[in-house]
């Protein structure tokens, strides 16, 4: 599928998500109509127009469940990096007030 879309113009990286949207489709019966609509409003005791904005957002976020691999390890270790400074900050802040507390004279002190 990904060859003929590049022939399109569209490179590997949207083939994929093309690709993925498609199979996520797939998935969850996308081309069925209002009749399987109509029997899961009455089985959940929902409104259909619930069921349909429930499938469009399954729809939307379909294609990210089925792309393998995208993302970049670099990044994410940045990222990780980023956040346990992060962790390293709040806490030192917390450290520091919890100390800063417990010399305040009446009922504030620990």
């Amino acid at each position: 599928m990904s060859a003929g879309l590049r022939r399109e113009g569209i490179s590997d990286q949207e083939a994929q998500a093309v690709q993925s949207r498609v199979q996520g489709e797939k998935g969850i019966g996308g081309g069925q109509g209002q009749a399987e609509v109509a029997e899961l409003a009455s089985r959940f005791g929902a409104h259909p127009t619930m069921i349909h904005q429930w499938k469009k957002a399954v729809l939307e976020a379909a294609s990210d469940i089925f792309q393998r691999g995208q993302a970049d390890p670099e990044e994410d270790a940045a990222q990780i990096k980023e956040l346990h400074a992060k962790i390293g900050e709040l806490t030192v802040e917390r450290d520091f007030l919890a100390q800063g507390l417990r010399l305040l004279p009446g009922k504030c002190a620990r």
